[in-house]
């Protein structure tokens, strides 16, 4: 299988993201499957690391037109699933789940960090406007508690996962 994992951030930043998607990045391909990773990550280059990067203040890892460059990336490589990875505030994640979404691609969302009231709040009106619950997406969550927020207040009527290792 060939999979794209998107995430805002990647190695060589440490954190819980970054391990974790490196971890499934590893494991994925130690399985025999076609693993990359789009990130907007600065950094060196790396075998199947496609960095998407602009110099931002303070190395933030966000492109302004990281959506364009994800889409031409899923055009031409056409992975059989896209994974992207969210924190709860992921620009460059959700321009892959939308870039994903145009290119007619599956698309599985993960969500690594617990939505406080504020989040929770940004995504109901963000969901208003590009109405993204309606993408077809699958979505996950690294716990129980992550899962129980998005799933209540978010994703009533999409699929919802928890991931393992998670409670």
């Amino acid at each position: 299988m060939r999979i794209l994992h998107v995430s805002d951030c990647y190695l060589p930043r440490l954190g819980g993201i970054e391990v974790q998607v490196a971890d499934l990045v590893r494991s994925q391909s130690e399985a025999g499957h076609e693993v990359e990773v789009a990130t907007a990550t600065p950094g060196e280059r790396i075998p199947g690391v496609h960095r998407v990067v602009a110099r931002m203040p303070f190395d933030l890892p966000i492109h302004p037109r990281g959506g364009r460059h994800l889409l031409r990336l899923m055009t031409s490589r056409r992975p059989d699933v896209v994974h992207v990875h969210t924190g709860a505030v992921s620009p460059f994640a959700w321009m892959g789940v939308r870039a994903a979404v145009r290119a007619g691609l599956p698309v599985v969302v993960t969500v690594h960090s617990m939505w406080d009231p504020l989040t929770r709040a940004l995504y109901r009106v963000l969901d208003l406007l590009f109405g993204w619950s309606r993408w077809g997406m699958v979505g996950t969550a690294v716990s129980h508690a992550a899962a129980r927020h998005i799933r209540v207040r978010h994703v009533e009527d999409a699929r919802l996962h928890r991931a393992r290792g998670g409670e």
